[in-house]
């Protein structure tokens, strides 16, 4: 058939194309599929060839892109810890995920440095004005109170040089009254994970958060601890007797150096596909998993002199 007995409305035509690349590069997205002008022989045109009444609507599908990779997020810097002379300044680091749609939360920093990212640093120098003895301070801790009450702010004050050449007129406060968060804070959790084995071994797991208002991702020390969810969960069979099953660890007690890090253990099972937890009795004591771990964060710094001479000699060093 030649192209003189094509007529107009056989010449051209819209056809659906195949679905565009998820719009997610990880968790889930929307693929999107579009309508495209062809001649008759197949070649696309442009589009004003073809009736633009007749055009498809465009769907569209959802679709799962590759799993989230972590990622480090670094708080702002501090203030210069001396107004005078070399100091330095401290930034948060932690390593975050996206877990689900929707659910962005700070992680375990092994799962950064599992993926071969780089640490980014905490600590930088800084440098003012020549100075002489000062008091030098340490960062505020977090507030001890708990929320919509009132605690202490601490903090170290000590000396740059011999304690008797500082003003201890001027000797700034070590503590200070603060007042708890607003108590908004509640347990957010994301969906079970597969089982990962029979009765007795298998374990359902989920993501556990606090988060504020907003929807923010805050420490956990912040929500009712009394209150939070399970993050791990007997699975394996309809019935399950009695076992123990331990929870995901907590974060370290330390802020550096060593510490110790725990973890609750449940005596519990499954009756009838419903979860039930029974008195430590039920269990077997031998096979308790244990419940404290020692912990290591990043080395503390501390200052100490050397003996006097011409000039002070100072050292800033790493202890475990």
């Amino acid at each position: 058939m030649g192209h003189d007995d094509i007529s107009l409305a056989d010449m051209y035509r819209w056809k659906v194309s195949a679905y565009a690349p998820c719009s997610s590069t990880c968790t889930s997205g929307i693929s999107t599929s579009y309508a495209m002008c062809v001649r008759y022989d197949g070649v696309e045109v442009d589009e004003t060839y073809c009736d633009a009444l007749m055009r498809p609507e465009p769907t569209h599908e959802f679709c799962t892109g590759r799993d989230c990779q972590p990622r480090w997020e670094t708080s702002r810097w501090s203030e210069c810890s001396r107004t005078c002379g070399e100091g330095y300044q401290y930034r948060t680091v932690r390593c975050w995920k996206m877990l689900a749609p929707g659910f962005d939360s700070s992680v375990y920093d092994d799962l950064c440095e599992s993926a071969g990212l780089a640490r980014p640093m905490e600590r930088k120098a800084c440098k003012n004005k020549a100075c002489g003895p000062q008091w030098e301070l340490s960062e505020w801790s977090e507030c001890s109170a708990r929320c919509g009450s009132q605690g202490t702010m601490k903090r170290e004050v000590r000396c740059s040089v011999e304690a008797p050449l500082c003003d201890e007129s001027q000797k700034p406060s070590s503590e200070k009254v603060c007042t708890g968060p607003p108590c908004d804070r509640r347990w957010t959790a994301s969906d079970w994970g597969p089982c990962s084995g029979s009765c007795g071994e298998g374990r359902m797991s989920r993501f556990i958060a606090c988060r504020n208002l907003e929807g923010k991702v805050i420490s956990n020390s912040q929500c009712d601890p009394a209150t939070k969810p399970l993050a791990v969960h007997p699975c394996g069979d309809k019935n399950c007797p009695a076992h123990w099953v331990e929870q995901e660890w907590d974060q370290c007690d330390a802020s550096c150096g060593r510490g110790m890090k725990t973890r609750v253990i449940l005596c519990a099972g499954l009756e009838n596909g419903v979860y039930k937890e029974y008195p430590e009795k039920r269990c077997e004591a031998s096979q308790k998993p244990e419940e404290q771990a020692a912990c290591f964060r990043r080395p503390c710094s501390t200052w100490f002199t050397t003996s006097w001479s011409q000039q002070d000699m100072w050292c800033w060093c790493a202890t475990p």
